[in-house]
């Protein structure tokens, strides 16, 4: 967790007020999850299958007329075997910077805040 504050200190307390920590696939907490050097499991995929959290996050999107942001995470996110600089979700605008429901689950879901 030290690597992450020191990488993202800059939007703690402001853009990242909280936190949500899960075990990967390998079972062990790490960040960043590879030392760089290894391509294979690169940064992951946004994790968007969880039954209830779709259905809060479809319901959402349809009700301000966001049908197309309800069906799965952010478009430009990258996949498995990227790393984030070469993906558009991770720029300095990228999507992550924009509250949509698929990428500021606050206004959907009440347990993230971004």
């Amino acid at each position: 967790m030290r690597s992450f504050r020191k990488r993202f200190r800059d939007y703690l307390g402001r853009v990242i007020v909280e936190i949500q920590v899960g075990l990967g696939p390998c079972g062990e907490l790490r960040y960043p999850e590879s030392n760089g050097t290894w391509k294979f499991p690169g940064i992951g995929e946004f994790q968007c299958y969880d039954k209830y959290m779709r259905a809060s996050l479809e319901a959402a999107s349809e009700a301000i007329g966001k049908h197309d942001w309800g069906k799965a995470g952010p478009h430009d996110s990258g996949h498995y075997k990227q790393f984030p600089k070469e993906t558009g979700f991770f720029q300095r605008d990228g999507a992550w910077k924009y509250r949509t429901p698929s990428t500021d689950s606050s206004s959907w879901s009440g347990t993230w805040e971004l």
